[in-house]
């Protein structure tokens, strides 16, 4: 006789508590936290819609008529724009960053030449890890 599955799953996305921070029951049923944070963005915007509350960009204040996308994000709505503009913020921060580490050290040194020998390779010039925009 096979033994009973005790694995509690999601009933929306199917992950197992094991893949999510938390796992909340219901009667017959689980959520997960990412789905539950899913879901309530979208009764906010439905209810923020039927209550005539529009929503807005949180960084620039446009509507989501005035803009391609609006995104909600944990209850914070930013539009394509500002993520666009964000995005570019961060990569010239980082491509400062990395300069800058680059012209303070001394390539006398054999270990940074080392180092710089891998530039153009994210992560190993500064010893943190490659970062995704």
């Amino acid at each position: 006789m096979a033994r009973p599955n005790s694995l509690t799953l999601c009933s929306f996305c199917g992950k197992s508590h094991a893949e999510v921070k938390k796992l909340i029951a219901g009667p017959g049923v689980y959520i997960c936290n990412n789905c539950l944070t899913l879901c309530k963005n979208v009764l906010d915007k439905e209810m923020s819609l039927e209550t005539g509350k529009v929503p807005l960009c949180r960084f620039c204040g446009q509507s989501h008529k005035e803009v391609k996308m609006l995104i909600t994000f944990c209850g914070v709505d930013i539009c394509d724009g500002c993520i666009t503009v964000c995005k570019s913020m961060l990569e010239e921060a980082l491509s400062s960053e990395r300069k800058q580490s680059t012209a303070n050290s001394s390539s006398a040194n054999p270990v940074n030449e080392l180092v710089h020998s891998h530039e153009g390779i994210p992560g190993l010039t500064d010893g943190k890890p490659p970062v995704t925009l």
